[in-house]
């Protein structure tokens, strides 16, 4: 790779030595092979230093506002960081050409423009937006509910088709953009969910419908007798009994059981903060937000809470208090879910490959009926303006940290 530093004018090579994750560049050498310098990564695999390989020292760091805008710190005369004498620039020094998110930096315009390449499009870090359209095309949380591609109609309503990172840049990594909370009082999302298994009349039982019926009547009865997967066996239970009444969801429960489920509430509350930040004023002492889109979760990791709510959504809503003498948010969210239990042609269980068919007969039969499962839960958010990765407290405790990415 030939790369032009420094506002120079003529290129230096530098090649990388690559981590296992797939923008993460460890070491650097030059056009001799010889290792120069070392990468430190942030939590979305952005560099945040480079250390010298020959005295390990830092020769660079690197600074990113919230929607990636670099700011390369250099030492000044004295040698240290964060004095007085630092010098800084928007490019870095050594040849390094990797910054935010770990994607490379492309200078172009004789050094007045500054893009970020995301593969399939180019991202400006100057207005948090790809220049763009997403390429694929896809119907909101298509790869995770089953929805047909939509090329046209995901993006009615303007440029949520050029946003980056799901609009919560500091734990997302280019994701789909179909996120966003808004100031106000809002209706709540309007879902889509499928029903492929509608009762039919005409439908007549068969052997292998009855047999299955009774078998997993005993496994049922096993569950339930062994308390094994017990939010599983209630929602199946609930299918059986062909109501069609909503179940209530202990979301709570699910939340502190589940590392997935736990995954994507925290995600919405992050998501929530940094449009908060981005919509608020610095002046509005209290004010509402809602998510205008659903987030979907993707099926979760265990196999009790799998087989309870499988992928299903959650959003928010809430009232926000900001204290402009401590610059400090108080958020308290109310985040709700909803899943439509239900079963799915041409799909198998995940834990035992079992054809959906099976059960989805059951339905068309009349012996069983898809129904809603609703939970909601409820948290005091409180951070400093500015400082959510370092301030948060979640009901006043703090919130973990994790180098987990969300794509």
């Amino acid at each position: 790779m030939e790369y032009t530093v420094d506002s120079g004018t003529e290129s230096e090579s530098a090649s990388c030595i690559y981590g296992n994750y797939v923008d993460e560049a460890l070491l650097m050498a030059d056009a001799n092979g010889d290792r120069t310098h070392a990468y430190i990564h942030n939590n979305l695999y952005s560099p945040v230093a480079m250390i010298d390989w020959t005295d390990g020292t830092i020769a660079e760091r690197c600074e990113y506002s919230v929607y990636g805008t670099a700011t390369v710190r250099l030492p000044g005369p004295d040698g240290s960081y964060y004095t007085a004498d630092d010098i800084t620039q928007d490019a870095p020094k050594t040849a390094n050409p990797y910054l935010y998110t770990g994607r490379r930096l492309d200078i172009l315009e004789g050094g007045s423009l500054k893009l970020q390449y995301s593969r399939h499009r180019y991202y400006d870090p100057q207005t948090g937006r790809f220049l763009q359209k997403d390429p694929l095309g896809i119907a909101p949380f298509g790869l995770i509910l089953g929805n047909s591609f939509d090329p046209v109609g995901q993006y009615d309503g303007g440029l949520l088709a050029y946003s980056y990172g799901r609009l919560i840049p500091t734990i997302a990594v280019d994701f789909l953009g179909l996120k966003d909370y808004a100031i106000g009082n809002g209706p709540r999302p309007d879902i889509n969910w499928d029903d492929n298994y509608e009762y039919d009349a005409s439908a007549k039982p068969t052997l292998k419908d009855y047999l299955y019926w009774f078998i997993f009547r005993e496994l049922l009865k096993t569950l339930e007798a062994t308390g094994f997967m017990p939010d599983a066996a209630r929602a199946y239970r609930h299918y059986r009994g062909a109501s069609g009444d909503d179940l209530h969801v202990k979301y709570n429960k699910a939340i502190k059981e589940d590392a997935k489920i736990r995954r994507s509430f925290e995600s919405e509350i992050a998501g929530a903060q940094a449009d908060i930040e981005r919509l608020h004023d610095g002046e509005t002492k209290e004010f509402w937000v809602y998510s205008q889109e659903e987030r979907g979760t993707g099926h979760p990791e265990t196999q009790n809470w799998q087989k309870a709510l499988g992928g299903h959504c959650i959003w928010g809503e809430g009232p926000v208090k900001y204290d402009s003498a401590t610059c400090e948010y108080s958020f308290h969210i109310s985040i709700e879910m909803e899943d439509w239990y239900n079963f799915n042609p041409a799909q198998n269980d995940i834990a035992t490959g079992l054809p959906d068919e099976i059960n989805g007969r059951f339905q068309r039969l009349g012996w069983a009926k898809a129904f809603f499962s609703r939970g909601k839960v409820e948290r005091t958010v409180k951070w400093k303006r500015g400082k959510a990765s370092t301030t948060t407290e979640i009901d006043g405790e703090p919130r973990r940290r994790s180098r987990r990415r969300f794509r």
